[in-house]
């Protein structure tokens, strides 16, 4: 998954294919790291998650250590945020609206917090 989103972007960059994308996937066990652990994280940690039967992937998205597994829906958006004339925290809102929607219409209530994110109750049913 990671190394098809980089071809995508590669392309989107050098405009062989200026589509919006949507990618929909479930992951089989994975911890990724963004930005903040990148380079930081010991090859203990990494082996002991394989030992696990996990994946580990350092990125270069936000945040900090995440996991990824069978159940969860994960979506990658690849678009410009230009055309759409958005700030970074703008589309993240719009997101956090859309799943705060789509919980509503299954009877479920969801909530943000000063996190970033979707919760419902204690639970975070959403990262962003």
């Amino acid at each position: 998954a990671l190394e098809l989103q980089k071809l995508l972007v590669r392309r989107r960059i050098e405009n062989k294919n200026s589509s919006d994308l949507l990618l929909l996937l479930q992951h089989p066990p994975t911890y990724t790291t963004g930005r903040r652990n990148v380079g930081k994280t010991m090859n203990e940690e990494a082996t002991y998650l394989k030992k696990l039967g996990a994946q580990y992937f350092e990125t270069l998205r936000g945040g900090q250590t995440t996991f990824h597994g069978p159940g969860q829906l994960v979506g990658y958006p690849i678009l410009d945020l230009r055309n759409f004339k958005l700030s970074v925290r703008c589309y993240v809102a719009a997101i956090e609206r859309v799943i705060i929607d789509t919980c509503a219409a299954y009877g479920v209530a969801t909530s943000t917090t000063k996190n970033t994110g979707v919760w419902a109750g204690d639970d975070k049913i959403c990262a962003i």
